[in-house]
């Protein structure tokens, strides 16, 4: 009798409505699949070898990282071991670092002639004064470097604010990413999903009454989209930019172009499939059980 596909679902959340949607849909294909927190992941440089709740355990075939970027680093380093061990991971090591980064993103975009919001890197010791005048605003949107559903992301209404916002941030010695603020009609995006080289559904999600953040996880509304050929290929060039298998692209349509505003390599995939009625969990298995062929 031939072994089951072993998959793994890296994720340090193991009640997200993302992973228990997989689990469940996992039912319908003869694999074995399990939900595993890698930080109870172990694992000895110099042996092929993986503990699990300090017991050693069999390599998966493949693995999902569902792995956003609150994830710490160490959860990382496992995901690093397991791919140079011969695992396949959707995603990659490097591309989760490629797109949880929001300044590394930005860089990478940009140098693949991808539109991105104008956008200055604000180090320990910038001229704000000077910054803003290449920078249109105020408001100005302003980023850590990592986050995750909207986290890290604020708007400032005001150069007073932004120096006293970046005073805030200069003891924990990080740079941050200052970007024009675009008006539109409403405050909404396009979430596009893309596996395996296609754009298989998007959403367009509109942010609620006082809020400019258009995520699903703070409550923004959600409908069907249907794509164009150019977001498709805006989509699927900025995902191979960043190397990933797997992504959530969002997009917003400005008076000057489709720009890129962020791009999440564990994309949520519960919300998007509600509202956009395709499957996108079982696309997901499907495609993982092939990479096990």
């Amino acid at each position: 009798m031939s072994r089951k596909p072993k998959i793994w679902i890296l994720s340090q959340l193991q009640n997200s409505p993302s992973s228990v949607l997989l689990l469940e849909d996992s039912k319908k294909f003869d694999c074995e699949i399990a939900l595993v927190n890698p930080l109870n992941l172990d694992f000895v440089i110099g042996e092929r070898k993986v503990y699990l709740n300090g017991k050693e355990v069999n390599f998966p075939d493949v693995i999902l990282t569902r792995m956003g970027s609150a994830l710490p680093r160490v959860g990382l380093h496992v995901l690093h071991f397991l791919e140079s061990s011969g695992v396949k991971c959707v995603n990659s090591y490097q591309s989760l670092l490629n797109s949880r980064n929001k300044i590394k993103c930005a860089q990478l975009l940009d140098n693949n002639d991808i539109d991105v919001p104008k956008s200055a890197i604000i180090g320990h010791d910038s001229d704000l004064d000077g910054l803003t005048q290449s920078i249109s605003g105020p408001p100005w949107i302003l980023k850590l470097p990592e986050g995750i559903k909207g986290s890290g992301v604020m708007k400032i209404e005001s150069l007073v604010s932004l120096k006293s916002t970046v005073d805030a941030f200069r003891s924990l010695n990080t740079s941050l990413l200052l970007q024009e603020f675009l008006e539109l009609d409403e405050p909404h995006d396009i979430r596009i999903f893309v596996l395996n080289g296609k754009c298989i559904t998007a959403v367009k999600r509109t942010a609620m009454e006082s809020e400019f953040r258009s995520n699903i996880f703070r409550g923004a509304g959600a409908i069907k989209f249907d794509l164009d050929l150019e977001l498709e290929k805006l989509a699927i060039k900025t995902t191979d930019a960043l190397g990933l298998s797997m992504s959530g692209v969002d997009v917003i349509q400005s008076k000057s172009g489709s720009l890129v505003v962020e791009v999440n390599g564990s994309p949520g995939i519960a919300g998007t499939q509600v509202h956009s009625g395709v499957d996108i969990s079982t696309q997901i298995l499907e495609y993982l059980l092939n990479l096990t062929n």
